[in-house]
């Protein structure tokens, strides 16, 4: 699939071309001879395909896997309104606020990294060292060793001459079951299991999942906003919307909703058909006098779902990021007190 760098700067020059009113086929063409040879390449193929009377949709979901086909949706949403140079734009926009979520995600929790790994680390260390010389100073202890002594020192030495076995293997599950954790909040925040990229995507930290769904809801309610000002009929708006949308359940709430409109249902009774409709939509589809209408309104629900997500955003950044570095900092310390104490006390106990 193409990279984001490779759809924003076809975006950007898709939109050119089209602000200036050139041929897509003859401008893609021609820029297929400059950019650099993946984009090129899918420039040229595009060109090719347009030169051959496809339409500009028809020629990108030729492309398979490819291209995205939330991308796909998108332009085919934009050319139904003759929108395509701001219906680009806005979705570059919305990539980058996404590249920006992850970014901010990474530079929060690049200390608290750090902080985990060297700690873990100097905590096998000490494992390695430390109990075991302890616990050899116990085998010249006067008395004899008790029973609860015998125990501690021999799950002691059980844990350090098995440091070497294990320590490699705790990291790994920990990534594997961050993963789970990520792919399941994926899943529960409605989204497709490959809309968050697994581990790297920060969806196992509590609340970004909804970050991202409210991202994805802007999307769909901004191009959606675009369609309805254009005097799309709103059921051929939901299903174009719906194409735009990497949530399951927004994607599946507007082709029940766009159904039942088209069975004659009155809207109220329309959304009946739609229960997993986020609230926020819901209520602007139910208010029957809208300041503006009902683009308007969908403008100011879409704007809502951007400011809630980046909010979310510095919420994460203020308190996750201390609490994670808090625990770590907290757990390590823990584990060399009990590592070295333990044995100590066993020492004190025998002399």
């Amino acid at each position: 699939m193409a990279s984001f760098q490779e759809l924003q700067a076809l975006n950007a020059e898709i939109a050119a071309l089209a602000r200036a009113g050139v041929p897509l086929e003859l401008g893609l063409s021609q820029l297929a001879r400059t950019l650099p040879r993946r984009l090129g390449g899918l420039s040229g193929r595009i060109a090719a395909r347009l030169q051959e009377g496809h339409s500009l949709v028809e020629a990108l979901r030729q492309e398979g896997r490819g291209v995205s086909p939330i991308y796909v949706a998108v332009v085919e949403a934009a050319l139904t309104v003759n929108r395509l140079p701001e219906a680009l734009d806005a979705l570059v926009a919305q990539a980058v606020a996404v590249r920006d979520l992850r970014r901010r995600l990474a530079l929060a929790m690049i200390y608290p990294g750090i902080v985990a790994v060297v700690a873990y680390v100097f905590f096998l260390l000490f494992l390695l060292q430390v109990p075991l010389t302890v616990l050899e100073v116990l085998d010249f202890a006067p008395r004899r060793l008790d029973e609860g002594t015998r125990q501690v020192r021999a799950v002691l030495s059980a844990i350090s001459q098995s440091a070497t076995l294990w320590g490699p293997l705790v990291p790994a599950g920990l990534v594997l079951l961050l993963a789970f954790v990520a792919r399941m909040a994926c899943v529960a925040s409605g989204l497709r299991t490959d809309a968050g990229r697994g581990l790297l995507s920060g969806m196992w930290i509590p609340g970004v999942a909804q970050v991202y769904a409210d991202l994805d809801r802007c999307q769909a309610t901004a191009l959606l906003q675009m369609l309805l000002e254009h005097q799309v009929p709103l059921p051929r708006a939901l299903r174009l919307s719906a194409g735009s949308t990497a949530s399951q359940s927004l994607r599946q709430s507007f082709e029940q909703l766009a159904g039942a409109i088209e069975e004659g249902r009155p809207l109220k009774v329309a959304l009946e058909r739609a229960p997993r409709l986020p609230t926020l939509i819901q209520r602007v589809f139910t208010l029957e006098h809208v300041q503006g209408g009902l683009p308007s309104a969908l403008q100011q629900v879409a704007t809502i779902f951007r400011r809630r997500a980046l909010r979310r955003v510095d919420w994460l950044r203020a308190v996750f990021a201390p609490a994670f570095l808090t625990v770590v900092g907290g757990g390590a310390t823990l584990m060399y007190a009990l590592a070295l104490f333990l044995p100590l006390r066993s020492l004190w106990d025998n002399l």
